[in-house]
């Protein structure tokens, strides 16, 4: 059956049918959205994190614990979550891991992305999320 769903609505439903099991965000439009829809799903858990930098160490730890994890922050709040994100590019994740964030600044998020060789794309609104998670 098709339901009409707002973007971030739409994401949501692709992190619970793709088995994502932990949401860790720091709130600000518009990905606030993702982690309200996300804590609808029972089999999710989340939380809001005192900022960007702890919402991403969250994910990363629930990743390494072997549960597939999610962060959502604002667009500035890359540069605060900078440390954890250049740890996991050499450390590694045991279970799937994604990070957005709100997608003003599109070329924002190459630099560090491709210094740490990790996977990105220009925006997760995009139907080809649970493709790209597995």
């Amino acid at each position: 059956m098709k339901k009409l769903m707002l973007g971030n609505e739409a994401i949501a439903r692709g992190l619970f049918e793709s088995g994502c099991s932990f949401v860790s965000s720091y709130p600000g439009t518009p990905s606030t959205e993702i982690t309200e829809f996300a804590a609808k799903y029972d089999e999710i858990y989340a939380e809001w994190a005192p900022n960007e930098k702890v919402a991403m160490e969250a994910a990363f730890g629930a990743s390494l614990s072997g549960k597939r994890s999610f962060c959502a922050m604002k667009h500035v709040g890359l540069n605060v979550a900078a440390d954890p994100l250049f740890t996991i590019g050499y450390t590694g994740i045991n279970a799937g891991m994604l990070m957005t964030r709100e997608c003003i600044l599109h070329k924002t998020n190459r630099i560090p992305a491709t210094m740490q060789r990790l996977p990105k794309s220009q925006c997760l609104s995009h139907p080809t999320l649970k493709k790209h998670w597995k």
